[in-house]
């Protein structure tokens, strides 16, 4: 990380120190943009009147660092539907497209109890998908 320094006297400063390189990690920082823009999901989605957010995570960078849950319970907090959905755009072997499909199909058929008005397309062979 460079230039994040931590302190080793104090536990509980180490601890605000990590948290803050954590923050910062390089790629989350310049390609998701921290924390507050993590949060900013949910102006967005008041913004534009939505009902249900997609949220998308690339293990391929470390993915969220763990905040899934606390994204859940933000969402159930302020009233939206909440997918979220690992994705490895670079490699599709890692989490296939039909994996990300699958998020989704699943969220409207169990929780909203839906029905796919094709289920033909419901699962269909993309393996050669780039």
């Amino acid at each position: 990380m460079g230039y994040n320094m931590i302190s080793t006297v104090d536990p509980d400063k180490a601890m605000d120190d990590l948290t803050a390189m954590t923050q910062r990690a390089c790629m989350r920082h310049h390609a998701v943009g921290g924390w507050e823009n993590v949060n900013a999901v949910w102006e967005w989605a008041k913004n534009f009147n939505c009902d249900m957010v997609l949220f998308n995570d690339n293990i391929a960078c470390k993915g969220m660092l763990g905040v899934h849950a606390l994204m859940e319970e933000q969402a159930r907090d302020l009233g939206f539907h909440f997918i979220f959905i690992e994705h490895d755009l670079e490699d599709s072997r890692t989490v296939s497209r039909q994996d990300m499909r699958n998020c989704v199909n699943n969220y409207m058929s169990v929780v909203l109890n839906e029905k796919p008005l094709d289920p033909t397309i419901v699962e269909f062979d993309d393996s050669m998908a780039y």
